[in-house]
């Protein structure tokens, strides 16, 4: 299930990424991308709870 859905969290990572401006630094641009994955995760976690 992990691996079936693991390629759409990634294609939702990307989509954040292309609205991220590029003179954002990289450490916040991170945090982002790892606030964003772990909603991700939680929302998946709890649906199929």
């Amino acid at each position: 299930l992990v691996l079936f859905l693991f390629p759409h969290i990634q294609g939702k990572m990307k989509d954040l990424s292309t609205m991220v401006p590029m003179d954002i630094p990289k450490h916040s641009y991170t945090q982002k991308c790892t606030l964003h994955f772990a909603a991700q995760f939680f929302f998946i976690y709890f649906l199929f709870l």
